[in-house]
Parts: C-alpha cells; structure tokens; sequence
C-alpha cells in the first residue's frame, strides 16, 4: 500500500551545534516535543531520528500535509533566540516501501528525504506524487516549482511548495536542487543504493580547498562511475559554476581529451588559437567541478590535468581510474567493496548495502521476488559475501533469479565467474560480465605485471611481500605496480596484500592457461613448501612465550597453510605431510577448533586412500592418523 512519508531537518544545524552547543541541547528537545506532538495529532507515525530531524510514515488515515503546515506553525511560533533562531526544512513524497523491523526501505524513502533536501528552513516541499492524492489543509495551496533533477539523478520530478497564510517566510530563493546550477550529470535508471559513508567523505574531501585532484581508484566493476557522480551531484553547491560530467571510455586518443571536456561544458572553439590555449582560458575565471571518468587507458596524458588545475584555482577534478595519475596533486580515494553481512548471515538484508542492492536489482527484475525464508536470505549473503561486496558482480548475479533459485545461484558462482554475465544493452561491452571486465584490466598492464598477478593467484586469503618474492619471484616493486593500478589491495593492518576473489580466480586461469605445466607444479611445490617451514617454525614458539603471536600468526595464514596442506597430500611426500598434520593438529587443538580439524584430517585421510599406491608403501601417515584419534577424542 502507497505511503506518504516525511522527512525533517533544522538548517544549518552544524553550525549551530558549533555556535550554541548548551543552548542547542535544550532546543533539540523543545523541536522533538513539536514534532511528536505534531505527528500524534495527525495520524503520523515517527519511524526514526535522522540526525538532527525525524522521519515519519502516514498511512491512509493520516494527513502529512497538515503535518507539516502545524510543525512550521509551531516552529515559527516557538523562541529560539538562544540559538539564534531555528528553522525546519520538511520534504514529502508518497509511495510503496519496504517494511522491515519497524523501518522503511526502498526508493520511495529515500526519494522522501531527497526532496526534503531541496527545500530550504521554514518550508515545505511535496513531490507530484504526494501532491496528486494527499488532502490540502484549509486555506493551504501548492505552487508549481517545475520540473528539478534531485540529487538522486533519477528522472525529473514536478516539485510543489506548501504555501499558507500562516507560514513565514512566503518566499524562498530557487529550491536546492541539481537543476540550479549549471550541470550535465547524466540521469539514472536505478537509484542509488547505500555508500552514504562513502559519499559523505568524498564531499568532505571536495570542499577542502587544498584538495584539487581527487582519484577515485579502485578495480573494474567497483561502482567508481556511479559512486562519482553521486558525489559530484551532493556537493553541487560547492561550485558556482556548476559540475561537469567528461565520460573518457571511448576516447582513444590523448589529443581528444580536450574536445571531450569542450563538449560537456558547451564550450566550442573558434579562430586559430590552439584548442588547449582556449578551453584553459574559459576555464581561468570558472569555479567548477570537471569529473573525468575512466581515465586508467589515459595516464600518460595526465599532465593534462596538472595543466587545467594550474590554469585557475577555481578548478577541481575528480578522477575515476583503476590506475593512479601518479601527479603531484592527486589525493587518492580507494574504494572498497559494498558493505557486508557477517559469516553467519544473520540480521536483517536491508542493514548491509552489498545486500539492499541485491535486493533491489532482484525485485526490479522480478517484482515478486520475495526472499523471505532464512535460507534463502542466507544464500543472499553468502554470494554478496562471494563476490566480497563487488557491485557488478552482485547486480550480474541477482538477474539470474527469473531462471534460478538463490541457492543455484550461489552453487554456480562457486564453480566459475562464467554466471556472471548479462546481455543488458545498456551497459559497456566491456561491462556486460566480470570476465570482461577483467579482460579490460588484462590489456591494460604490461607483460611484466601480467606475469606477476598470474603468479600470485597461487596465495589464499593474501600474503606478505616476503611470500610473494620466496615463492613467485615477485618484487616489491611488481607489488607496487598492481596496487597503483587497483589489482591488488593492502589489508587493513598495512603488512599483507589481498587478491579480490573473482579476479585471483581469472588470474589463476590465466597461470594454468598460459604456463607450462612444469612451471605451475614448481609455483605449487615453493608454496606448499614455503608455509610448511614456516608452519614448522612457529610450532615451538606455540608451546614457549609467543604462543599468541605464533596463534594469530598461523591465524592469519590459515587458508595459504590449507592450499599447502593439500598440496603436500598430492606431493606423498611424508615429510611435509607431518609437518603440516603436526602444527595444523597442534593450532586446532589449542583454539579449540576440534570440529574443523576433524573436517580437515579425515579429508586428508581419504584423500590419502585413494592417491597411495598399492603395495609395501601403502600405510596412511601414522601422525595424520593419531591426529584424526585425538581430535575424535577431544570431542568425546
């Protein structure tokens, strides 16, 4: 059932916070008894505080538009003289929604707060929806405002303003949209999903005036694009004159990056000055925001940049590449994954935006998508999980729910990123499945960084720089390489690199595809080998004084340990074999881990059965076999 819901928020309450801090505590409660006194006498239901105002949800009973005109009422009615006045700025928009542990999910709610973010303090803004079939207050009018472009860039929507002779101010500057400044940011199909965080940051980061270079890095299919464009469009009224949207995908040549950013500004050339020498001097007296998208094929141009921001001050970039710029300027963005639910995949799918973009990629795709069995839910979660927050794998994923059930989903993505693709005709080639994607990335690096990512696709769960070079001969410098270019990534303590998933599994098709056959038995023999010594160095020191520190250490290593366990079971070869089984039973038994090391042995026991020839060498390891005796012990 449609919905109209309400969003609040005092202007400037930033400042006043900072201004008026004592003064401003009492007077956030005087402005929440308002408001709650408001909403009970008009059939609305508060759902949340959202900073320093509210939401709220009126269902067919309820009357939001007189809502709203009874809070500015009492607002404007009220002395905020200790806080140098106060004024609440009111959107409304009415639409069907998720309804999930007493909150609202959706585009409705989010289109709600959008208008709410146009309007200015003392009005009220109300979408052509909520318009259409809410009831006028007496003595209340709507004014046409147009047709305005929010700062969600979906399509135009008519905007109207509650007008009342008890209102004041009658009279308002133009309504705070994208359409109120210069502008070319294309609009969207499919709303913008989660990545507040991110966004917030980025506003942060372009309203610091040092920061003239800003690159949003990150590998393909990350949502660098869209994350930008978001971003540009919140921080529009940053820029007097406007942003400006320069898509650099098709542009093949460096001596077309200056027609290019001409023709998003308008911009045309005449006489016989160089075409450069021009756009620098249009751009000389501009304060504007030029978003330059996908400028990886492009570095070796990017003095261009260097020259643009030197030609005014009024000029920033914001950059989307999967390779730095590597200027002087630039101020570097990585962009991580979408947020994810936590191993057991419990909680609600809505909390997490990894999952709210499958969700709503699913339903638009199949509106009666309805996951509503925890099992189902927790497949959701385990292929966002899969993908490690990737936004185009899991937007590839979810349109596989017309054919397939969210548990053959996650089955097939187990076996190949083959699953993820889609002939969707809007999207780039080269963004129509991950293998292109990846393929993309593949041309754009040399033969050396091609020959160092197929060699590391041989580490699970990352490595550390001394691994890399013992085992793969890959230096620092190589490392180095593929983390300006996004392929690899450090982990949050800063001492270990980590392969995305889906790209160690294209890379590691790359190695089996493109290597002898020795040379991968050799890359697999130095790394079974390599974590067996050091497996077999930190079994003392987990029974003396660095017993946590050699815990955390196998720990952090577990899955390249297994990878070499496994190895060393293919090998027979008895003596890595027990170095393995001795500090594999050892580290178990101390975390307490007696089910998973039971998984693991009685695997490797079978698997011993079946590759041991027969004959006098035929007897299982005796230490694999004492081990799967003591972990069936410790569990009684």
């Amino acid at each position: 059932m449609r919905k109209a819901f309400l969003f609040t928020d005092i202007e400037g309450s930033t400042r006043k916070w900072q201004e008026h801090q004592n003064g401003m505590r009492d007077a956030l409660a005087r402005h929440d008894e308002i408001l709650s006194s408001c909403l009970e006498e008009c059939g609305g239901l508060l759902v949340k505080h959202t900073g320093d105002g509210v939401m709220a949800v009126f269902e067919e009973e309820g009357d939001a538009l007189l809502c709203a005109l009874r809070i500015q009422t009492g607002i404007g009615e009220a002395d905020w003289s200790d806080v140098g006045g106060l004024r609440v700025r009111i959107g409304i928009h009415l639409g069907e929604a998720q309804h999930r542990q007493a909150d609202y999910f959706g585009p409705t709610v989010n289109r709600a707060a959008r208008v709410m973010s146009a309007a200015w303090g003392g009005q009220v803004l109300v979408s052509d929806d909520a318009a259409g079939e809410l009831p006028l207050p007496d003595g209340a009018t709507l004014e046409d405002q147009g047709l305005h472009v929010l700062k969600d860039l979906l399509q135009p929507q008519r905007i109207f303003s509650l007008l009342h002779p008890g209102l004041s101010p009658c009279e308002f500057p133009p309504i705070r949209t994208i359409s109120s400044r210069p502008q070319n940011l294309p609009v969207q199909p499919t709303p913008f999903v989660g990545r507040e965080a991110e966004v917030a940051r980025l506003r942060e980061m372009l309203s610091n005036p040092d920061c003239r270079l800003l690159t949003i890095l990150a590998p393909g299919g990350m949502g660098k694009t869209r994350l930008a464009l978001q971003a540009a469009a919140e921080s529009i009224d940053i820029f007097r004159d406007g942003v400006y949207f320069v898509p650099l995908e098709n542009i093949e040549s460096g001596l077309l990056i200056v027609p290019g950013i001409a023709s998003a500004l308008g911009f045309q050339f005449s006489g016989p000055r160089q075409e450069t020498d021009q756009l620098l001097q249009h751009l000389s007296d501009k304060e504007l925001l030029l978003v330059l998208d996908n400028f990886e094929h492009l570095t070796a141009e990017a003095g261009l940049v260097s020259t643009i921001l030197r030609s005014s001050e009024g000029i920033r970039v914001l950059a989307t590449s999967r390779h730095r710029l590597s200027l002087r300027e630039e101020w570097i963005f990585e962009l991580p994954g979408m947020g994810l639910p936590d191993e057991t995949g419990e909680g609600d799918l809505e909390c997490h935006d990894s999952t709210r973009l499958f969700l709503q990629n699913a339903r638009r795709i199949e509106p009666s998508f309805d996951p509503s069995a925890d099992t189902q839910r927790a497949c959701i979660s385990r292929i966002c999980r899969m993908v490690e927050g990737l936004p185009l794998a899991i937007e590839l994923a979810s349109t596989w729910v017309r054919m397939l059930s969210c548990e053959e989903i996650e089955s097939e993505l187990a076996r190949n990123i083959e699953l993820l693709q889609a002939s969707l005709a809007d999207l780039p080639g080269r963004q129509r499945s991950m293998r292109a994607v990846f393929d993309y990335s593949w041309e754009l690096l040399s033969e050396e960084e091609r020959k160092a990512l197929r060699k590391i696709s041989v580490f699970r769960g990352g490595f550390d720089r001394d691994a890399a070079l013992s085992i793969s001969g890959t230096s620092l410098v190589s490392l180095s390489k593929l983390l300006d270019k996004s392929l690899l990534r450090k982990s949050s303590s800063g001492r270990r690199f980590e392969l995305h998933g889906l790209l160690r599994q294209f890379s590691e098709e790359k190695l089996l595809q493109e290597c002898r056959e020795s040379e991968v038995s050799a890359l697999l023999d130095a790394h079974s080998t390599h974590y067996a010594g050091l497996l077999s160095a930190l079994r003392t020191s987990m029974d003396g004084g660095g017993q946590t520190d050699a815990l955390e250490a196998i720990a952090g290593e577990l899955e390249n340990i297994r990878t070499g366990w496994k190895r060393s079971l293919e090998l027979l070869d008895p003596e890595m074999i027990g170095t393995y089984t001795q500090g594999l039973g050892r580290f178990f038994e101390m975390r307490s881990r007696f089910r998973e090391g039971l998984e693991l042995f009685s695997e490797g026991e079978e698997s011993l059965k079946r590759s041991v020839r027969q004959g006098p060498e035929s007897s299982l390891d005796p230490s694999l076999q004492n081990r799967v005796a003591a972990v069936l012990a410790k569990q009684g």
